[in-house]
This record gives C-alpha cells, sequence and structure tokens, in this order.
C-alpha cells in the first residue's frame, strides 16, 4: 500500500478519466527518466507543462539543457521563478576545452607535441580570454586577438624542442592544427561565467535554463563535461544535489555509436546516473527514438528506470531494447504505440506505483504555447 507522503502527483491524469490523478513514488526519482517520441509527439510540452512542475513538488531545482535553444528557453524568457543563460556567456573548464580544441584541430594535428603546446596555453585559458575581450573595448575583435595569441604561444613552444626532426614534426603537425581551427571557432568557448556561478543562480531561481542554440556541437559538449565534473565532485564529496538536470536531445551527448568527445559525455552521464542515485541527481533524458541511429546509447539506456513512451517511430516499436520490452508483458501492442495522439504517454518503470503501465495525458494551462 502506498502512503501519501511517499508519492508526488503530476499534473496530468489517465487517458479518459481526467479526475484519476496520476502519482509518483518519490524515493525512484533519482532512478532516472526517460521521455521518448517522434517530432510532433509533446516531449518538449510534456517536460515543461508536467514533468517540471513534478520535480518542484518533489522539492528538486531544474536545470534545462536547451539544445537548439528553442524548445524551452522562449517559454521561460519572461518566468518569475525561472532564468535563461546563453551558453556563450559561460566559462568552460581547462579539460573542456582542450576537449574541444582537440575535435576541433583532429587531435591537434596528430602530433603529442602540439598537444602539449595547446596544453600549456589553455593553463591560463581564463586569464587569456578575459584579456582578448578588454581588448574589444580597443576596436580588437576578441575571437581574433585570441587565436593570434595562441597561435604565437604554440608556434613559441614547439620552436624549444631541441631535436630538429621532432621540431619539424611538431611544427607540421601545428600547421595542420591552425589549418583547421579559426578564430571563430573560439567564440563558443569565450564565456566567463563560472561553473560555480551558474549553480549559484539556481539557489535564487527554482528552474534554470541554458540556452545552446546558435552553437557548434563540440562547445556544447564541452559545457556539459564542465558542468557534469562539477556535478559530480559536489556529489563524490558527499552533498546531496536535489536536481533535475533535464537534457534535451540526449542522443547528442549519447549516441548508439558514441565516438570523439561523445565517448567522453556518455561516459560521463553513465557516471552521474551512478553517484546520481545515492544524491539525490534525477537525469532526465529526453529523445526522439530509443535505440538505433535515432536513440540513446545502450550503456546509458540500462541507468534509466522510468520511462515516458509517446507516439514512437516503427523501428523503436519492437525488438531488444524498444518499447515493446516493457510494455509487451501488458498486453500493450506496438501498433498502439505508432498511432498515439499527441500529448499522450505510456508511463512505465520504477516511479509508477501502478503494477500496469498507465496511458496518461494532461492538460496545458491556459494560453500555453
Amino acid at each position: 500500500m502506498v502512503k501519501e507522503a511517499d508519492v508526488v502527483w503530476m499534473d496530468a491524469y489517465v487517458e479518459g478519466h481526467e479526475s484519476w490523478r496520476v502519482p509518483v513514488l518519490k524515493e525512484f526519482l533519482s532512478y532516472h527518466v526517460g521521455v521518448y517520441g517522434s517530432t510532433g509527439s509533446g516531449k518538449s510540452w510534456f517536460t515543461r507543462y508536467v514533468l517540471v512542475p513534478l520535480y518542484l513538488k518533489a522539492d528538486f531545482r531544474v536545470l534545462i539543457l536547451d539544445w537548439s535553444g528553442t524548445d524551452y528557453a522562449p517559454h521561460y524568457a519572461s518566468s518569475s521563478n525561472a532564468e535563461v543563460v546563453e551558453i556563450s556567456k559561460i566559462a568552460l573548464d581547462e579539460e573542456a576545452v582542450l576537449s574541444y580544441l582537440n575535435d576541433k584541430t583532429s587531435n591537434f594535428g596528430g602530433s603529442s607535441n602540439v598537444r602539449d603546446s595547446f596544453e600549456i596555453f589553455v593553463e591560463s585559458w581564463t586569464e587569456w580570454v578575459q584579456k582578448a575581450l578588454n581588448a574589444a573595448e580597443a576596436g580588437e575583435e576578441p575571437a581574433n586577438l585570441l587565436h593570434r595569441q595562441l597561435k604565437e604561444s604554440v608556434f613559441e613552444s614547439v620552436r624549444k624542442i631541441k631535436r630538429p626532426d621532432y621540431q619539424e614534426a611538431a611544427e607540421r603537425a601545428a600547421r595542420r592544427a591552425f589549418r583547421k581551427l579559426k578564430p571563430r571557432d573560439l567564440r563558443p568557448i569565450m564565456g566567463t561565467l563560472t561553473i560555480e556561478d551558474l549553480m549559484g543562480r539556481l539557489k535564487e531561481k527554482k528552474v534554470l535554463i541554458v540556452d545552446m542554440g546558435g552553437t557548434l556541437a563540440e562547445a556544447k559538449l564541452s559545457f556539459f563535461l564542465s558542468l557534469s565534473n562539477h556535478l559530480y565532485d559536489l556529489m563524490e564529496s558527499g552533498e546531496d544535489l536535489n536536481l533535475s538536470l533535464i537534457i534535451d536531445e540526449a542522443p547528442q551527448y549519447a549516441p548508439w555509436d558514441a565516438r570523439g568527445i561523445q565517448n567522453n559525455t556518455t561516459e560521463m552521464i553513465k557516471n552521474l546516473a551512478a553517484l546520481g542515485r545515492k544524491r539525490k541527481l534525477n537525469l532526465t533524458l529526453i529523445s526522439q527514438g530509443i535505440r538505433g541511429e535515432i536513440g540513446i546509447n545502450a550503456s546509458v539506456r540500462r541507468n534509466i528506470n522510468t520511462h515516458f513512451f509517446g507516439r514512437i517511430h516503427p523501428l523503436d516499436a519492437g525488438g531488444e531494447g524498444g518499447a515493446s520490452e516493457w510494455l509487451s508483458p501488458y498486453d500493450i501492442k506496438p501498433d498502439q504505440l505508432l498511432q498515439l495522439k499527441p500529448g499522450r504517454f505510456y508511463f512505465s518503470g520504477a516511479m509508477n506505483p501502478s503494477p500496469v503501465p498507465l496511458l496518461i495525458t494532461y492538460k496545458p494551462p491556459e494560453g500555453a504555447r
């Protein structure tokens, strides 16, 4: 028997029974959530009007990573209990900056000596960025100045290599790296708002949205690594976060065939999921697909214990890892998932106190868009 104190109530109801409100088991919030649905299924509406209010009722603050900058940021811009921050204003840690530059330069032109030269510059990245921004007042474009200073520093370091053959090889690699790395590539990683300051804003507001629109994918993933490192360190030191981290377009962070920087983000999501269960961190992953090319990495998916299945792609209806694994034991057929109306979701897994999945829906507030 479920006690009232053990549940929070969703602003949703069982389809066809508007008076049947839907309870959620609070203790399983930190066992993580997946929301799946093809384009037009109502994932972002469901997240904004059902899941975010649910997490707030459970005394969790909410941090939303809005991949496109269009699904969440515009809807919270005028909210009194929310704040929107542009990703370009946020400073990355050294590890994330180096990971980003590694991607943009094709592994630093394939030279460990060039990597070391970049690393020397990145050790003082925040100071270099601030100098470049200050120079903007004198009329120079900050990204151009930062790029020039980085290039000069790297070649200066390379010229200090004593063996002539090593030096020549490193110079060739550095030229390859800078043929790929342009001043415009540095703009997304020239923020000055620290992750600590960003998280501090969540103490003033209940909901914080990072607008990631108009930024290169590598910069978005690098920011995620900076944020994740900070959250992981807090949890490892014994702090309970009472935080829901909503990750829009989750396959961008943890694709089925992760490569490059996505290997790092996939591993970090797994680490956050494992430690988050003990430290009151809820991960909510939003995805068009469940598995395969449009879905979430299988090793990440195994950490998700509550699922909301909306109208899905035919590839996701059956097979290993598909929705039918969760729903077919209850005689819910794949065809039913393919024909769901927008805003309808099957609620299944740990947070659901019902012994069977529930088909739920909701009414958006008047004037909602």
